[in-house]
C-alpha cells in the first residue's frame, strides 16, 4: 500500500457521489444496509474534504480538524473505527490514541488531519462540543443520535483553522466547513424522517432547510441497487430470508418505519 494514494470509485455509488460533490453545510443521506455510504462519507470524505482545505502559507500544510460522531463508544470501536482503519491503517497514515480515540493523519506530505472519534447518544453530550473546534463533523447513523447535538455540534465547524491575518489582510481560514451524516432509515416520527420527508416541520427546520440537502439511496432489491458490486452475492436475498418485514422494511428496502424490539406484552392486542 502507497500511504500517499487512495483509490476510490464512485461508479456504484451514484447518490453517494453527488452527495460528495454537494457543498452544502448540512448533508444527510439514508440507506440500507451494505449501501457503501459509510466508507464513501466517512474516511474518502474527509480526505476529499482535507484535500480542499487551503495550505497554511506558514509551512505549506493542509490542516484540518474533524469529529466523527456514533451513539456509543462501543458502536464506535466496533464499527464506525474499524471502516476507518480499513481505510487508513494507523499503521501507515498516522497515530491513533486508543485511550482519547484521537487519529492524527500525517502521511500525506501536504496535510496534516486530526479525527475526533467521539459518543452522543444523550442531550446533555451538548456539554461535550461546547468547546470543540473543528473543520467538520460526520455523524455515522444519525437515526441514533439526539436533535439536540446538531446546532451545537455545527456551530462548532469551520473553527479549525484558525483565521490568520498579516499586516491586516486576512491571508488564511477555514475554505470549508460543514456538518454530514449517514443513516438507515428512520422511525416515522424521528426529526430526520420530518427533514427528509420535509412534513410537519417546525418553523426552525424549515429555515434549515435552507442550509441543508438531503440524499435517499435506493433500496438494496431495487434495479439500481448502490454497491452492489462489492457485495456478497445474493447479498439482500439472503438477509431477506432470516429477518423480519419491519427489519427488511428498514434495512434493505430503504423505507421509513418502526423496528419492534423485546416481546409484546399482549401479542394479539389490537387498538380497536
Amino acid at each position: 500500500m502507497n500511504p500517499n494514494e487512495i483509490e476510490y470509485d464512485y461508479e456504484c455509488v451514484p447518490t453517494v457521489r453527488d452527495m460528495a460533490r454537494d457543498d452544502s453545510p448540512i448533508r444527510s443521506i439514508i440507506g440500507p444496509f451494505g449501501s457503501g455510504k459509510s466508507v464513501g462519507l466517512g474516511p474518502i470524505e474527509i480526505i476529499r474534504r482535507a484535500k480542499a482545505q487551503m495550505p497554511d502559507p506558514r509551512d505549506g500544510i493542509r490542516r484540518t480538524r474533524f469529529t466523527v460522531v456514533r451513539k456509543t463508544y462501543q458502536e464506535l470501536e466496533d464499527t464506525t473505527i474499524k471502516t476507518f482503519f480499513d481505510w487508513l491503517p494507523p499503521n501507515y497514515f498516522g497515530d491513533y490514541s486508543k485511550s482519547d480515540h484521537d487519529y492524527n493523519i500525517t502521511a500525506f506530505p501536504d496535510m496534516h488531519i486530526e479525527i475526533q472519534f467521539r459518543a452522543m447518544d444523550r442531550p446533555e453530550h451538548v456539554r461535550k462540543v461546547l468547546s470543540y473546534e473543528i473543520t467538520g463533523a460526520f455523524l455515522n447513523e444519525a437515526r441514533e443520535i439526539p436533535w439536540a447535538i446538531i446546532g451545537p455540534l455545527y456551530g462548532r465547524t469551520g473553527r479549525y483553522p484558525k483565521k490568520i491575518k498579516k499586516d491586516g489582510e486576512l491571508i488564511h481560514w477555514c475554505t470549508w466547513r460543514g456538518l454530514w451524516m449517514d443513516s438507515n432509515a428512520p422511525p416515522l416520527n424521528h426529526w430526520l424522517y420530518r427533514i427528509h420527508t420535509k412534513t410537519k416541520l417546525t418553523e426552525h427546520e424549515i429555515k434549515m432547510l435552507k442550509y441543508w440537502h438531503t440524499f435517499n439511496q435506493p433500496g438494496g432489491r431495487e434495479p439500481n441497487a448502490e454497491n452492489r458490486d462489492n457485495l456478497p452475492d445474493d447479498y439482500y436475498e439472503m438477509q431477506a430470508a432470516i429477518m423480519s418485514e419491519d427489519q427488511i422494511k428498514v434495512y434493505i428496502d430503504n423505507q421509513y418505519g418502526y423496528l419492534q424490539t423485546g416481546k409484546p406484552c399482549y401479542s394479539t392486542w389490537r387498538d380497536n
